[in-house]
């Protein structure tokens, strides 16, 4: 058999393995609801907040709005550069959210505003991660249990970020953690395991067949959110259910077979989207990429042609670092 061939039938099993969880063809227009929902909370006529969530939404779902998503970026780098300018506290998931949307925009994170002085978004996440795990280094809780460090470490490892290695070493000190894991919310379980997953990958690639603690943790951590898995397709509690999709489809090798269905926690969101539950962007755009198939390690993959590459044709306002 030709090698190209069996490259080929191998990608399709692994594909049918992990199966597709999205939005059946004949449901696809209810998910666009969400999306509505996720501009009304953003965009208020000439108001535009500033929020990296409704952007990261638009630009993995592929909506097709790039007017919206020009202002909502616009407000969202103005807004970081002077955070970034002035040295303002910026708290480690919110930062992290902010990179990772420029990283789906297609932005350059280390130097997109340079005036008065160069801002470096990825440098400013990864002082902050740094200085958490400084603290965090005697702890005797699982690092994950932390949201800003899961939210902090994904968005660094999108971003390829070169860790140091007493980093990297701390975070990849994994335990047992069948019972600690007792104590961490779904919702942040599920994203210590999507930033566990991206780490996995970065090391397997550059360090093959040693990646054993993460392998254990992600074992472990799959297991922990299977059980939380409701016959309502609630997955924790409603707002954790669509970020508990997304870890536990890119994880699938790690359980049965059959051990999860999704298309239940899929059926669960489209009705409560109806019920206009979902009443933050956070959790309004997992719950929008989750429909659309996709998951925040797609951010890898956005589609950057230049008919939607948000600086091409646009004019920037003014940046006043005085405001």
């Amino acid at each position: 058999m030709e090698l190209p061939c069996l490259i080929l039938i191998i990608l399709c099993v692994i594909a049918h393995a992990a199966g597709e969880c999205a939005v059946e063809r004949n449901e696809r227009w209810k998910s666009g609801h969400v999306i509505k929902q996720l501009m009304s909370m953003t965009i208020s006529g000439n108001n535009v907040k500033s929020d990296a969530n409704p952007l990261i939404a638009l630009r993995l779902v592929r909506q097709n709005r790039p007017l919206k998503e020009v202002k909502i970026f616009q407000q969202l780098r103005r807004s970081v550069a002077i955070a970034l300018y002035k040295g303002l506290p910026l708290e480690l998931e919110e930062a992290a959210l902010d990179l990772m949307a420029f990283k789906a925009a297609c932005q350059d994170p280390m130097d997109f505003y340079g005036h008065h002085k160069n801002v470096n978004l990825v440098k400013a996440v990864a002082d902050k991660l740094l200085a958490t795990l400084g603290k965090s280094a005697n702890a005797q809780t699982p690092l994950f249990s932390d949201r800003g460090i899961a939210f902090g470490t994904l968005a660094l490892c999108l971003e390829n970020y070169d860790f140091p290695q007493n980093a990297l070493n701390q975070l990849l000190q994994f335990n047992n953690y069948d019972q600690q894991l007792n104590t961490v919310p779904t919702d942040t379980l599920s994203l210590a395991i999507l930033a566990s997953t991206c780490l996995e990958r970065r090391v397997r690639i550059s360090v093959p067949h040693k990646t054993p603690g993460l392998e254990s943790f992600l074992k472990s951590a799959v297991k922990k959110v299977l059980s939380q898995v409701h016959s309502s397709g609630i997955i924790g509690n409603l707002d954790s259910t669509a970020i508990a999709v997304q870890a536990l489809v890119l994880n699938w090798r790690y359980y049965p077979k059959g051990a999860f269905d999704c298309m239940p926690s899929i059926h669960k969101l489209l009705h409560e989207i109806t019920q206009k539950s979902f009443k933050n962007t956070l959790v309004a755009s997992q719950v929008a990429m989750t429909l659309a198939g996709k998951t925040y390690m797609d951010i890898n993959k956005p589609a950057c042609h230049p008919k939607v590459l948000l600086d091409e044709n646009v004019t920037p306002d003014t940046l006043d670092v005085n405001v």
